[in-house]
């Protein structure tokens, strides 16, 4: 087991219920989340404290380990450590090369403040991301002389993915199958929200995807609803063995909206998971149906063989992909 200091990461002491776990994690989770500028690395680290800590045997295990260590992880004040302060240094009146995207909407709250940063603009009494934004359009438009531009097809685009359905239906499952070409047998259920990037070709430009994979269970309502706002994309998986998940679809639906996401104004791919497996109690010409009504495109898929996989995944970016260049097209008329 690594030797992380778990409570500590989470703000707890070692006598933390467990509904304290839970708020904690929900708390540290929306703070480091990459997609609220936060870092991977500790937002990973927080999603392995919420998993050791959340279940009463690894918990047990991990404290035992404490005490053989004579950790005082849990013991004491618990506040995270303050990251190195950066030397700041002067640079010079038009040394600085940094180049200003020409959309920076599609940029994260931290890729914003890098380029901030490194431009030497002050951004620490910004709270919004569309302060950011404003600030950086503000230097480019007063930059002079205006710097040469990158063509169209050497930018690269962000685009924001998400998986939605029930618990265990085999998003994280899928989303691996299309990164790394592998099915893992004993998949750890996602711990709130699940993060990665995958860096594409398509339609001839340098595409990042960042997958968002939402844990379906009931204790992640208030996480999931923080992240499905600015998303290009939606998976909706559902198992074709239970028919259940295939009625909950209409829940995520709900959720989507509910939570800012408008779903006719993104792509949405339907996934009818699991098709390797017997006892199959929805068809693929029912699910197509549905999925046709609402003007979302269906595809049978296993994460286990991998059937369907890359159909579906590569039609859900080059739509979306189509749709984000149609924007920029017309903002541009």
């Amino acid at each position: 087991m690594e030797s992380l200091n778990y409570y500590d990461l989470l703000g707890l002491s070692r006598s933390a219920t467990t509904e304290q776990i839970k708020k904690s994690y929900r708390k540290a989770a929306l703070k480091s989340h990459p997609d609220k500028g936060g870092d991977p690395e500790k937002f990973r680290q927080i999603s392995k404290a919420f998993e050791i800590l959340s279940d009463s045997k690894t918990r047990s295990s991990y404290d035992q380990s404490l005490k053989q260590l004579r950790s005082r992880d849990g013991t004491g004040p618990t506040q995270e450590s303050s990251p190195p302060k950066r030397k700041r240094t002067s640079k010079p009146p038009g040394s600085n090369v940094t180049e200003i995207p020409s959309n920076p909407e599609t940029l994260s709250v931290k890729e914003l403040k890098s380029i901030l940063e490194s431009l030497g603009i002050k951004h620490s009494d910004c709270f919004e991301k569309s302060e950011l934004v404003e600030r950086l359009k503000k230097r480019k438009k007063n930059s002079k002389p205006p710097r040469p531009k990158k063509t169209e097809s050497s930018e690269q685009i962000l685009i924001k993915i998400l998986s939605i359905g029930d618990p265990e239906c085999g998003k994280s499952c899928i989303i691996k199958r299309y990164c790394e070409g592998r099915f893992v047998q004993r998949y750890i259920s996602t711990i709130g929200v699940d993060y990665g990037v995958k860096k594409l070709n398509i339609q001839n430009r340098k595409i990042a995807v960042n997958f968002f994979d939402l844990s379906g269970a009931r204790d992640y309502n208030e996480i999931r609803k923080e992240f499905y706002k600015d998303s290009q994309g939606v998976l909706l998986v559902f198992e074709v063995t239970d028919k259940s998940t295939f009625n909950n679809l209409v829940k995520w639906e709900r959720e989507a909206r509910s939570s800012g996401l408008s779903l006719s104004d993104v792509d949405v791919v339907v996934c009818g998971n699991k098709t390797d497996l017997g006892g199959r109690e929805v068809s693929s010409s029912e699910a197509s149906k549905w999925a046709t009504t609402r003007g979302y495109k269906y595809f049978d898929t296993s994460a286990s063989n991998g059937s369907g996989i890359s159909d579906a995944l590569d039609h859900l970016f080059n739509s979306a992909i189509s749709r984000y260049l149609s924007v920029q097209s017309s903002f541009s008329l």
